[in-house]
């Protein structure tokens, strides 16, 4: 079962272009930082639009050293590692910047990128250190009565952006397992706005990662007395009734999202995907593969209704296309994220679509210990599949 992160709803613009205007001094004035920080970025935007990634990154690195506005400059060192495919340089440059500047403050545009290019990457630690450093850095703003960052970081109110990433920390701390981090973070958020919906949508995604299911039921439940067609809450709260198996509250969850006018794509096709679901497990194979396309129709980008529609195949027997049909939702969840995100209440479930993973992975050790697994399970519709997966299996050795 598919659980909606915040993450999934909110649109983070970290990488939109930026207008510099450079001045042009005086070839008689006496040489000034300024002096030094204009011939470094041209240097830099010369080596940049030449292609030479490391060329630029160290002139945008070099500028930040003498710039009364570093983030500016260690944001553009990184970003041309990332434009060019180099999401770890990235994020060791914008590291380095962190450590570089004096002021807090000033380092929540880098941390903002950290937290965000670690999550896409699937490195969620770094990704939930980052946003909890954010949160400290944008709780120290608003207490020293700033109100916004500079023009150039951010055109959000500092609160906020602060409200946005408390929510945001909950989640990945979460994922990463830290529960108290993540429950401290949702709680800070319900405080400062305890008119609305997303704190206690925040905490109950934190409780329902830490299977704490009753207690989540009864945050979401606040969630949904603020504001009843919050699509995440909906589609959370209907996760938690399917992990205490009441599958029916679960399916009365999932269809609200689809009447909510509040459900984008993303929160339509998980809520597709999840009714889906239960259909498979009352072997209506065939209404489940039909909610399954709807769901890739709804949002062809999503991992969780391929992966979701290989197990339909798989336990009725058209295994090519299982093995198929998973290389999509793999090829679609490089980061590991919508496995993070899927919950299971029968854990044969979880072991077959890693196991097809695993044989796509080219680990068949890995792939033939979870089929075992299977095959002995109490889920009686996967174990003809892991049957005929462990024969194949053997037959390729």
């Amino acid at each position: 079962m598919r659980r909606q992160t915040l993450r999934n709803r909110l649109p983070v613009g970290l990488l939109a272009a930026m207008g510099l205007v450079l001045t042009a001094f005086a070839a008689t004035a006496a040489p000034t930082p300024a002096d030094d920080v204009g011939a470094l970025a041209r240097k830099g935007f010369a080596a940049m639009h030449a292609g030479e990634v490391a060329a630029a990154s160290a002139a945008f690195e070099a500028a930040a050293r003498v710039s009364d506005q570093p983030a500016m400059w260690w944001m553009r060192a990184g970003d041309v590692h990332l434009r060019a495919g180099e999401p770890e340089q990235a994020l060791a440059v914008w590291s380095e910047g962190v450590a570089a500047i004096p002021q807090a403050a000033e380092t929540t545009v880098l941390l903002e990128r950290i937290a965000f290019v670690a999550a896409r990457s699937g490195n969620v630690h770094h990704a939930a250190l980052a946003e909890h450093r954010l949160v400290k850095a944008l709780a120290r703003a608003v207490e020293a009565g700033r109100t916004s960052p500079m023009a150039w970081q951010h055109h959000q109110p500092l609160e906020q952006r602060l409200q946005m990433h408390l929510a945001l920390s909950a989640e990945m701390s979460a994922m990463s397992g830290e529960f108290t981090r993540a429950e401290k973070d949702a709680r800070a958020l319900i405080r400062r706005a305890p008119a609305a919906p997303d704190g206690y949508a925040a905490l109950g995604y934190v409780l329902l990662q830490a299977a704490e299911f009753d207690d989540a039921i009864a945050a979401f439940d606040e969630a949904l007395r603020l504001d009843p067609t919050h699509a995440a809450a909906l589609n959370n709260l209907g996760t938690a009734f399917y992990m205490k198996h009441d599958l029916d509250a679960a399916e009365a969850q999932f269809e609200a999202v689809l009447s909510s006018p509040a459900a984008n794509d993303r929160s339509q096709s998980i809520a597709l995907s999840n009714l889906a679901e239960l259909l498979m497990l009352q072997g209506a194979y065939e209404d489940a593969e039909r909610l399954y396309r709807d769901a890739i129709e709804a949002c062809p980008d999503g991992a969780w209704s391929y992966m979701g529609l290989a197990a339909t195949y798989d336990v009725s027997g058209r295994y090519d296309e299982a093995i198929n049909t998973m290389i999509d939702g793999w090829e679609r969840d490089s980061n590991g994220l919508s496995r993070v995100n899927t919950h299971f209440f029968q854990p044969e479930w979880a072991w077959q679509r890693d196991a097809l993973i695993a044989e796509i992975e080219g680990e068949p050790k890995t792939a033939i210990a979870l089929w075992r697994k299977v095959a002995v399970g109490k889920v009686g519709a996967l174990v003809e599949a892991a049957r005929y997966h462990l024969t194949a299996l053997a037959l390729d050795k």
